[in-house]
């Protein structure tokens, strides 16, 4: 009866949907003036990288800090946006790890190195 109501209980939680701890960074974008940031646990984080180049990503589940190093905007940066700018992105944690983007395709799938600078 014990392992029926904790195999209940993990089921609860992991219906609930929340942040998985340990999910990295799965799709790190710029869109517009927002840096984007998917995790592989599907939680979604954004910061206004033009207004804030540096720092926390705001109102996040996963606590990462940010840099956005605009490099070249995108020659149809005219058109609203739609266009990202090469640039180039580092995401890290308390813990010491490390990663560097590049836009403007940045994604890094579930199998990539996660090992950053650990």
């Amino acid at each position: 009866m014990k392992h029926l109501l904790a195999l209940a209980g993990l089921l609860v939680l992991v219906a609930c949907g929340g942040p998985v701890p340990g999910a990295r960074p799965d799709i790190v974008q710029l869109a517009g003036d927002r840096l984007v940031v998917i995790f592989t646990d599907g939680v979604t984080c954004r910061a206004d990288f033009r207004q804030v180049p540096a720092g926390r990503l705001p109102d996040c589940a996963h606590p990462l800090d940010y840099a956005v190093t605009v490099e070249q905007e995108s020659h149809l940066r005219a058109l609203g946006g739609l266009f990202a700018p090469y640039a180039t992105i580092t995401l890290g944690d308390a813990g010491g790890w490390r990663g560097s983007y590049r836009t403007p395709d940045a994604r890094q799938g579930p199998l990539g190195d996660w090992s950053g600078g650990r």
